[in-house]
């Protein structure tokens, strides 16, 4: 997003603002001498008892889902705030100011919303710009032809995935832009993808949609650095405004440099990912912020990866714990009463004592049993990736070692002790568990075997040649 400062008029509350906007906080700014009046008013209540105004308790928290003011800056005429989820209203410089998720510059008319499309640097890489134009040369070798195709964003066949009951068709596609100005590229391709929905105003609708399309390209890339170069909004094919994210993340990484999952790889089952993705079935929080941090193995890190798994796990084996043996239930129950029987007839400590006793009495599957598990459900993808990891850090790729030293790390982290460092063998355990998790969510979606063993390949960068 462009760094620029907006101004105009909004009404905030039935009060007109002039307001000022960077990308990020809007300022309200009110008539000099209402500023005092509107101050006690927001801020303030009067005390019960004594009559006298007070600072009010609690925060002020904006109520509103969006605001919709008059922009000078833009030649569209409109500006649609959505403010944070949570944002408090405050005062600044007699100013107040409220934190805005994201904005929409759009034309006057209240047309409603048919058609996102989104464009990014990594899109590029997604969904490859060579697909539109073929090069050939003239045989006197003083003459290359370029042939592109115009702008035809492709429908991916039968995919539309679901949000909040409404069903949304996914299209990649590619645009050509042409100049002619002299400092300018001839030609310019950019990948592209649109969502396409039933006309709308809910703008709330609207910033869930741009969120699924941001984690997607997320999840692709296994980075969350990444920023839309605006998200152009359509009605009837044509264009009526245009969407920002109020975001510090600054992309400046070159993504040929980085990995990512190419749409062929996943395009059957497109729409089984973009659904996990709207429900929340995947867990994305341990994504990286960029490639450098992901580069880095800390206490952080590998607590977040773990957490991954075990989540990632719990869905796929949601009953596990469940299906012990009738011996093991029966040897429970008796070990159970007999502690209660102790915790009754104890005090002071040893009653503490026995009530931690009696709460670790269930047993439930340990990490280590759960990391073997998995090795054996994707044993061919695994070892594929694992066995090359290890050969080249001159470590054994012994499946038993692997789950006892991330078990053991993992239950020194969860007791406090942190001062322990990583071995060598631990980090690259923590790389190969990413790798574990992606294959994890990949299968969850229907990804055949040989296109998640080119996904994790092309996303982490291993040079396997199939």
């Amino acid at each position: 997003m462009e760094s620029q400062m907006y101004t105009g008029n909004i009404t905030y509350k039935d009060i007109e603002f002039v307001f000022l906007f960077d990308g990020k906080i809007l300022q309200l700014v009110p008539q000099k001498d209402k500023f005092m009046e509107l101050f006690l008013d927001f801020f303030t209540e009067k005390d019960s008892s004594t009559g006298l105004c007070r600072s009010k308790s609690a925060p002020l928290f904006v109520q509103d889902d969006i605001l919709i003011g008059k922009c000078n800056e833009s030649n569209y005429q409109t500006i649609i705030f959505l403010p944070r989820k949570g944002s408090v209203f405050s005062e600044n410089q007699n100013k107040f100011e409220i934190e805005i998720n994201a904005f929409i510059l759009c034309r006057e008319g209240g047309e409603s919303i048919s058609c996102m499309e989104f464009s990014c640097q990594e899109l590029d890489y997604i969904y490859p710009i060579h697909r539109v134009y073929t090069i050939s040369y003239e045989s006197n070798d003083k003459e290359i032809i370029l042939k592109a195709e115009r702008n035809n964003p492709r429908k991916i066949k039968n995919r539309v995935f679901n949000l909040e009951g409404r069903d949304i068709g996914l299209h990649f596609g590619i645009t050509t832009k042409i100049s002619e100005k002299q400092n300018n590229s001839p030609i310019v391709f950019n990948s592209t993808m649109r969502f396409e929905f039933e006309p709308t105003n809910d703008y709330i609708f609207i910033l869930h949609l741009y969120e699924i399309a941001r984690e997607f390209i997320q999840f692709l890339c296994y980075r969350r650095n990444i920023v839309f170069n605006g998200v152009n909004l359509i009605s009837n094919k044509v264009k009526i405004g245009i969407m920002y994210e109020s975001s510090e993340i600054i992309c400046d990484s070159n993504p040929e440099k980085r990995g990512c999952i190419s749409a062929d790889l996943i395009e059957e089952h497109v729409v089984d990912l973009l659904n996990c993705i709207a429900e929340g079935n995947l867990f994305l929080r341990h994504i990286p912020k960029d490639y450098e941090e992901s580069t880095v193995v800390d206490i952080a890190s590998f607590l977040s990866v773990m957490t991954a798994f075990e989540w990632e796990f719990k869905k796929k084996y949601p009953n596990l714990d469940d299906q012990k043996s009738q011996k093991t239930i029966l040897a429970e129950n008796i070990v159970e009463e007999e502690i209660v029987k102790l915790v009754e007839s104890s005090t002071g400590k040893e009653k503490t004592i026995y009530k931690k006793l009696k709460k670790s009495i269930r047993s439930f599957t340990p990490l280590n049993q759960k990391i073997k598990i998995i090795f054996e459900d994707f044993q061919d993808e695994i070892e594929l990736f694992g066995k090359k990891l290890y050969l080249r850090n001159n470590e054994e790729f012994n499946i038993n070692s692997i789950s006892s030293r991330l078990a053991e790390q993992r239950n020194d982290f969860a007791h406090g002790n942190l001062d322990k460092e990583f071995n060598l063998a631990t980090i690259i355990d923590i790389i190969l568990m990413e790798f574990i998790i992606y294959i994890m969510q990949l299968s969850y979606c229907s990804i055949e075997s040989v296109n998640i063993k080119k996904a994790i390949n092309d996303l982490f960068l291993q040079k396997i040649i199939f």
